[in-house]
């Protein structure tokens, strides 16, 4: 051994440094770079409720690679509900393009902005919450239709996440109520009992003032005081 050794001395010091050359470029052109994992989501803070009911969504993203710009058009079903508002406090953008804006009579909605912060925005943040209002009994679908991350790798490099998106079940109110609106029993509805009903809502929940019979006491429960 050690004879072939003293004798491919001078092929081995050479040969060396170029077999290791040649794995590193090879290592370097044909393994794949690692791909960023991005995600787009919409959280709803409920996911079901009837016609005249408010829930809200939170628009998120998540990424394991820093990004320093978004880009994004949400859709929803205008038929069935419309946009009331838009909390952009603690958001992740430092500066807005395009603030957060709704278009009501085409169910859209559009931003665009950016992250200043030095090295770009990494892990999971909130872009804004949208808060909702339920028009009509159906399927209320908010999906993302474009979106798109800028990566901080200073070349723009554009990626599209995973988009995870929101479904919002409506039922129709109840016509008759569930619990007599009639609060002080005498025998007929009107703004005097909606003053009673009102002055109770703020106590612990019981089924009386829930005259709808949703689980819950609200301004759904008005409803009855009114036809």
């Amino acid at each position: 051994m050690r004879h072939l050794l003293k004798k491919h001395k001078r092929k081995i010091v050479y040969t060396t440094p170029v077999l290791f050359f040649l794995f590193f470029t090879y290592a370097a052109i044909f393994s794949p770079e690692k791909a960023p994992v991005t995600g787009f989501s919409l959280i709803a803070s409920s996911t079901s409720g009837t016609v005249g009911d408010s829930f809200s969504v939170d628009v998120n993203v998540d990424t394991d690679t820093p990004i320093n710009a978004i880009e994004a058009s949400l859709s929803f079903s205008p038929e069935n509900v419309e946009v009331t508002s838009i909390d952009q406090k603690d958001s992740i953008i430092d500066l807005w393009v395009q603030s957060p804006s709704f278009f009501n009579d085409i169910g859209t909605i559009t931003l665009g902005g950016g992250v200043l912060r030095p090295g770009g925005f990494v892990k999971t943040g909130k872009l804004f919450t949208v808060v909702f209002l339920t028009k009509k009994e159906g399927t209320a679908k908010i999906t993302a239709d474009k979106v798109s991350f800028a990566l901080a790798d200073g070349k723009g490099t554009l990626v599209t996440p995973k988009i995870t998106e929101v479904s919002y079940e409506i039922a129709a109110v109840p016509e008759k109520p569930v619990q007599n609106p009639d609060m002080n029993a005498n025998n007929k509805v009107d703004l005097v009992d909606a003053g009673l009903w009102v002055m109770d809502i703020f106590k612990p929940y019981t089924t009386r003032n829930d005259l709808n019979g949703d689980g819950k006491i609200n301004f759904r429960d008005m409803y009855f005081f009114l036809q």
